[in-house]
């Protein structure tokens, strides 16, 4: 997912792309978060799409391991 984010981004067609792929299903379910390490930007762009599903509907995440062990992951949301 987040590399389909940041291909959008380069080609200018983020928010076209998180309106069509991420908004509309009435409920989004991100698997194994922490798995691999995220870069500042892509956990900008992680960031983006829960803000903008939380204002309309269902998200379910779940962590490789318990996000304060210190995974990249938790690193980057705490900035």
């Amino acid at each position: 997912m987040v590399l389909q984010l940041e291909k959008a981004q380069t080609h200018g067609r983020l928010d076209t792309f998180i309106k069509r792929s991420l908004l509309s299903p009435s409920i989004l379910i991100i698997d194994e978060i922490g798995y691999l390490p995220l870069r500042r930007n892509q956990a900008s762009l992680f960031f983006q799409v829960i803000d903008k599903r939380y204002e309309h509907s269902s998200i379910i995440l779940t962590p490789t391991s318990r996000l304060d062990s210190g995974t990249p992951l938790s690193q980057e949301m705490l900035l």
